[in-house]
Protein backbone atom coordinates (compact mmCIF):
# COMPACT_ATOMS: atom_id res chain seq x y z
CA UNK A 1 0.00 0.00 0.00
CA UNK A 2 3.11 2.29 0.76
CA UNK A 3 4.67 1.61 -2.73
CA UNK A 4 1.10 2.19 -4.52
CA UNK A 5 0.61 5.59 -2.79
CA UNK A 6 4.59 6.59 -3.36
CA UNK A 7 4.36 5.51 -6.88
CA UNK A 8 0.97 7.65 -7.09
CA UNK A 9 2.90 10.82 -5.69
CA UNK A 10 5.19 10.23 -8.50
CA UNK A 11 3.10 9.68 -11.30
CA UNK A 12 1.17 13.14 -10.00
CA UNK A 13 4.70 15.13 -9.83
CA UNK A 14 5.66 14.35 -13.11
CA UNK A 15 2.14 14.48 -15.27
CA UNK A 16 2.30 18.08 -13.32
CA UNK A 17 5.22 18.66 -14.76
CA UNK A 18 4.50 17.27 -18.33
CA UNK A 19 1.44 19.27 -18.17
CA UNK A 20 3.42 22.68 -17.20
CA UNK A 21 5.91 21.82 -20.68
CA UNK A 22 3.47 21.32 -22.35
CA UNK A 23 0.96 24.66 -21.39
CA UNK A 24 4.94 26.86 -21.78
CA UNK A 25 4.92 25.60 -25.11
CA UNK A 26 1.14 26.16 -25.94
CA UNK A 27 2.08 29.67 -25.13
CA UNK A 28 5.03 29.50 -26.91
CA UNK A 29 3.40 28.90 -30.34
CA UNK A 30 0.62 30.92 -29.71
CA UNK A 31 3.18 33.87 -29.04
CA UNK A 32 5.05 33.00 -32.28
CA UNK A 33 2.14 33.06 -33.89
CA UNK A 34 1.12 36.65 -32.55
CA UNK A 35 4.38 37.63 -33.67
CA UNK A 36 4.10 36.17 -37.53
CA UNK A 37 0.58 37.46 -37.49
CA UNK A 38 1.69 41.26 -36.47
CA UNK A 39 4.40 40.88 -38.86
CA UNK A 40 2.26 39.74 -41.36
CA UNK A 41 -0.09 42.97 -41.08
CA UNK A 42 2.92 44.97 -40.53
CA UNK A 43 4.17 44.17 -44.11
CA UNK A 44 0.58 44.22 -45.37
CA UNK A 45 0.53 47.98 -44.69
CA UNK A 46 3.54 48.60 -45.86
CA UNK A 47 2.53 47.30 -48.93
CA UNK A 48 -0.60 49.12 -49.21
CA UNK A 49 1.47 52.34 -48.20
CA UNK A 50 4.35 51.93 -50.63
CA UNK A 51 0.67 51.43 -53.54
CA UNK A 52 -0.77 53.90 -52.52
CA UNK A 53 2.53 56.07 -52.87
CA UNK A 54 2.71 55.00 -55.90
CA UNK A 55 -0.64 56.01 -57.14
CA UNK A 56 -0.33 59.11 -55.42
CA UNK A 57 2.91 60.48 -57.09
CA UNK A 58 1.05 59.01 -60.92
CA UNK A 59 -2.00 60.93 -59.70
CA UNK A 60 -0.25 63.86 -58.64
CA UNK A 61 1.98 63.68 -61.95
CA UNK A 62 -0.99 63.32 -64.30
CA UNK A 63 -2.85 65.98 -62.54
CA UNK A 64 0.15 68.58 -62.58
CA UNK A 65 -0.34 67.93 -66.53
CA UNK A 66 -3.58 67.82 -67.38
CA UNK A 67 -3.78 71.05 -65.10
CA UNK A 68 -0.94 73.06 -66.99
CA UNK A 69 -3.09 72.65 -70.10
CA UNK A 70 -7.04 72.84 -68.80
CA UNK A 71 -8.78 74.52 -66.10
CA UNK A 72 -11.18 73.43 -63.38
CA UNK A 73 -13.96 73.11 -65.82
CA UNK A 74 -11.99 71.15 -68.11
CA UNK A 75 -11.79 74.17 -70.76
CA UNK A 76 -8.38 74.30 -72.68
CA UNK A 77 -6.43 77.50 -71.31
CA UNK A 78 -5.33 77.90 -74.74
CA UNK A 79 -8.76 78.17 -76.23
CA UNK A 80 -9.37 81.15 -73.25
CA UNK A 81 -6.54 83.42 -74.88
CA UNK A 82 -8.41 83.85 -77.95
CA UNK A 83 -11.82 85.12 -76.91
CA UNK A 84 -11.64 87.38 -80.15
CA UNK A 85 -12.68 84.09 -81.91
CA UNK A 86 -15.71 83.56 -79.44
CA UNK A 87 -18.11 85.37 -81.57
CA UNK A 88 -16.82 83.38 -85.06
CA UNK A 89 -16.84 80.19 -83.46
CA UNK A 90 -20.37 80.53 -82.03
CA UNK A 91 -21.54 81.37 -85.74
CA UNK A 92 -20.04 78.88 -86.97
CA UNK A 93 -21.13 75.84 -84.69
CA UNK A 94 -24.86 77.48 -84.99
CA UNK A 95 -24.10 77.23 -88.63
CA UNK A 96 -22.94 73.51 -88.68
CA UNK A 97 -25.46 72.38 -86.42
CA UNK A 98 -28.33 74.04 -88.78
CA UNK A 99 -26.17 72.08 -91.37
CA UNK A 100 -26.37 68.72 -90.15
CA UNK A 101 -29.93 68.97 -89.41
CA UNK A 102 -31.17 70.64 -92.64
CA UNK A 103 -29.09 69.10 -95.06
CA UNK A 104 -26.33 65.98 -93.44
CA UNK A 105 -29.26 64.46 -91.92
CA UNK A 106 -31.75 64.09 -94.79
CA UNK A 107 -28.53 63.13 -97.05
CA UNK A 108 -27.27 60.51 -94.54
CA UNK A 109 -31.10 58.95 -93.91
CA UNK A 110 -31.34 58.40 -97.78
CA UNK A 111 -27.81 57.09 -97.93
CA UNK A 112 -28.99 54.78 -95.12
CA UNK A 113 -31.92 53.48 -96.91
CA UNK A 114 -30.11 52.16 -100.25
CA UNK A 115 -27.16 50.82 -98.55
CA UNK A 116 -27.02 48.12 -95.06
CA UNK A 117 -24.21 48.62 -92.24
CA UNK A 118 -22.31 45.87 -93.67
CA UNK A 119 -21.94 47.97 -96.37
CA UNK A 120 -21.08 50.86 -95.16
CA UNK A 121 -18.07 49.67 -92.58
CA UNK A 122 -16.28 48.01 -95.28
CA UNK A 123 -16.01 50.94 -97.19
CA UNK A 124 -14.84 53.10 -94.08
CA UNK A 125 -12.74 50.09 -93.55
CA UNK A 126 -11.60 50.73 -97.29
CA UNK A 127 -10.44 54.15 -96.80
CA UNK A 128 -9.20 53.85 -93.01
CA UNK A 129 -6.83 51.11 -94.60
CA UNK A 130 -5.68 52.96 -97.68
CA UNK A 131 -4.27 55.97 -95.21
CA UNK A 132 -1.90 53.73 -93.74
CA UNK A 133 1.02 56.03 -94.62
CA UNK A 134 -0.31 58.79 -92.47
CA UNK A 135 -0.63 56.14 -89.54
CA UNK A 136 2.66 54.49 -90.02
CA UNK A 137 4.55 57.91 -90.23
CA UNK A 138 3.25 59.47 -87.68
CA UNK A 139 4.25 56.51 -85.04
CA UNK A 140 7.25 56.67 -86.39
CA UNK A 141 7.90 60.48 -85.52
CA UNK A 142 6.79 59.67 -81.94
CA UNK A 143 9.48 56.83 -82.09
CA UNK A 144 6.24 54.29 -81.52
CA UNK A 145 8.53 51.58 -83.26
CA UNK A 146 6.31 48.52 -81.77
CA UNK A 147 3.12 49.79 -83.07
CA UNK A 148 4.71 51.07 -86.73
CA UNK A 149 5.43 47.23 -86.32
CA UNK A 150 1.91 46.14 -85.90
CA UNK A 151 0.25 49.00 -87.81
CA UNK A 152 2.55 47.65 -90.74
CA UNK A 153 0.79 44.14 -89.97
CA UNK A 154 -2.35 44.99 -89.94
CA UNK A 155 -2.21 46.97 -93.29
CA UNK A 156 -0.43 43.89 -94.63
CA UNK A 157 -3.24 41.81 -93.82
CA UNK A 158 -6.20 43.77 -94.81
CA UNK A 159 -4.52 44.54 -97.98
CA UNK A 160 -4.45 41.09 -99.15
CA UNK A 161 -6.63 38.73 -96.70
CA UNK A 162 -9.11 41.68 -96.36
CA UNK A 163 -9.36 42.52 -100.08
CA UNK A 164 -7.80 45.47 -100.19
CA UNK A 165 -8.91 46.84 -96.90
CA UNK A 166 -12.64 46.38 -97.03
CA UNK A 167 -12.67 43.53 -93.97
CA UNK A 168 -10.55 43.43 -91.32
CA UNK A 169 -9.16 39.75 -90.92
CA UNK A 170 -6.10 41.75 -88.78
CA UNK A 171 -7.93 42.72 -85.81
CA UNK A 172 -10.96 39.97 -86.43
CA UNK A 173 -8.66 37.17 -86.48
CA UNK A 174 -5.20 37.75 -85.65
CA UNK A 175 -5.74 40.32 -82.65
CA UNK A 176 -3.89 42.85 -84.05
CA UNK A 177 -4.68 46.35 -83.33
CA UNK A 178 -4.40 49.64 -85.34
CA UNK A 179 -2.67 52.54 -83.97
CA UNK A 180 -4.80 55.77 -85.70
CA UNK A 181 -1.60 58.57 -85.24
CA UNK A 182 -2.48 62.05 -87.01
CA UNK A 183 0.42 65.36 -87.37
CA UNK A 184 -1.54 66.89 -84.95
CA UNK A 185 -0.54 64.30 -82.21
CA UNK A 186 2.87 64.29 -83.46
CA UNK A 187 3.29 68.03 -82.46
CA UNK A 188 1.37 67.79 -79.53
CA UNK A 189 3.87 64.45 -78.46
CA UNK A 190 6.63 67.16 -78.72
CA UNK A 191 4.75 69.57 -76.90
CA UNK A 192 3.61 71.68 -79.12
CA UNK A 193 0.22 73.51 -77.51
CA UNK A 194 -2.83 73.22 -79.31
CA UNK A 195 -3.27 77.38 -79.38
CA UNK A 196 -6.74 78.50 -80.16
CA UNK A 197 -9.82 76.79 -80.45
CA UNK A 198 -11.13 77.10 -83.98
CA UNK A 199 -14.94 75.54 -85.37
CA UNK A 200 -14.21 74.35 -89.27
CA UNK A 201 -17.49 75.26 -91.20
CA UNK A 202 -19.02 71.70 -91.75
CA UNK A 203 -15.99 69.79 -90.36
CA UNK A 204 -16.54 71.11 -86.91
CA UNK A 205 -14.69 71.38 -83.79
CA UNK A 206 -10.09 71.80 -84.25
CA UNK A 207 -7.69 73.74 -82.88
CA UNK A 208 -4.61 76.03 -84.34
CA UNK A 209 -2.00 72.96 -83.77
CA UNK A 210 -4.85 69.93 -85.22
CA UNK A 211 -5.34 72.73 -88.80
CA UNK A 212 -1.65 72.43 -89.20
CA UNK A 213 -1.93 68.37 -88.50
CA UNK A 214 -4.10 68.41 -91.36
CA UNK A 215 -2.43 70.32 -93.84
CA UNK A 216 0.98 68.45 -93.88
CA UNK A 217 -1.01 64.65 -93.31
CA UNK A 218 -2.55 65.38 -97.07
CA UNK A 219 1.13 64.91 -98.02
CA UNK A 220 0.98 61.53 -97.06
CA UNK A 221 -2.36 60.59 -98.05
CA UNK A 222 -2.20 58.58 -100.94
CA UNK A 223 -5.30 59.92 -102.41
CA UNK A 224 -3.75 62.98 -102.82
CA UNK A 225 -3.75 64.09 -106.29
CA UNK A 226 0.07 64.40 -106.88
CA UNK A 227 0.45 60.37 -106.06
CA UNK A 228 -1.79 59.53 -109.06
CA UNK A 229 -4.44 56.98 -107.34
CA UNK A 230 -6.47 60.30 -108.11
CA UNK A 231 -6.78 62.03 -111.77
CA UNK A 232 -7.15 65.24 -109.72
CA UNK A 233 -8.52 68.14 -107.03
CA UNK A 234 -12.16 67.26 -108.12
CA UNK A 235 -11.68 63.71 -108.11
CA UNK A 236 -10.01 63.80 -104.84
CA UNK A 237 -12.36 65.70 -103.27
CA UNK A 238 -15.76 63.85 -104.71
CA UNK A 239 -13.85 61.17 -103.24
CA UNK A 240 -14.02 62.75 -99.59
CA UNK A 241 -17.38 63.29 -100.30
CA UNK A 242 -18.47 60.46 -100.70
CA UNK A 243 -16.17 59.42 -97.94
CA UNK A 244 -18.23 61.73 -94.93
CA UNK A 245 -21.69 60.63 -96.79
CA UNK A 246 -20.22 56.99 -95.77
CA UNK A 247 -19.56 58.03 -92.07
CA UNK A 248 -22.60 60.14 -91.40
CA UNK A 249 -24.88 58.02 -90.05
CA UNK A 250 -22.46 57.17 -87.22
CA UNK A 251 -21.07 60.52 -87.09
CA UNK A 252 -24.84 62.34 -86.77
CA UNK A 253 -26.14 59.87 -84.35
CA UNK A 254 -23.08 60.70 -81.87
CA UNK A 255 -23.50 64.25 -82.63
CA UNK A 256 -27.42 64.18 -81.21
CA UNK A 257 -26.11 62.07 -78.38
CA UNK A 258 -23.70 64.75 -77.16
CA UNK A 259 -25.83 67.37 -78.39
CA UNK A 260 -29.21 66.41 -75.92
CA UNK A 261 -26.99 66.49 -73.04
CA UNK A 262 -25.23 70.23 -73.82
CA UNK A 263 -26.99 73.21 -72.58
CA UNK A 264 -24.42 75.74 -74.57
CA UNK A 265 -23.28 73.62 -77.40
CA UNK A 266 -20.17 75.46 -78.63
CA UNK A 267 -18.26 75.27 -75.37
CA UNK A 268 -19.96 72.05 -74.57
CA UNK A 269 -18.17 70.87 -77.79
CA UNK A 270 -14.98 72.57 -77.48
CA UNK A 271 -14.27 71.01 -74.25
CA UNK A 272 -15.18 67.12 -75.35
CA UNK A 273 -12.70 67.59 -78.66
CA UNK A 274 -10.29 69.69 -76.58
CA UNK A 275 -10.38 66.54 -73.97
CA UNK A 276 -10.76 63.86 -76.53
CA UNK A 277 -7.44 65.16 -78.48
CA UNK A 278 -5.43 65.54 -74.90
CA UNK A 279 -6.42 62.01 -74.08
CA UNK A 280 -4.82 61.12 -77.45
CA UNK A 281 -1.92 62.83 -77.49
CA UNK A 282 -1.43 60.64 -74.36
CA UNK A 283 -1.59 57.75 -75.01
Amino acid sequence: MRYSLSFLIVFIFFTGCATKQYESKTELLKEQNTTTTNTTELLKEQNTTTTNTTEDQFMSEFDDEYEDQYDENGTNKEADKCPSLDQYNRAITSFNDSFYLNFMTPLSDGYKNITNEGIRDSVGNFFYNIRYPVRAINNLLQLKFKNTIEETGVFLINSTVGLLGLFTPAQSYFNLKSHKEDFGQTLGYYGVPAGCHIVLPILGPSNMRDVVGVYVDYYADPLNPQYDLVYNTEDYMGLRVFEEINNSPKKLKEYYLLKQDSYDLFPYLRNIYEQFRYNEIQK
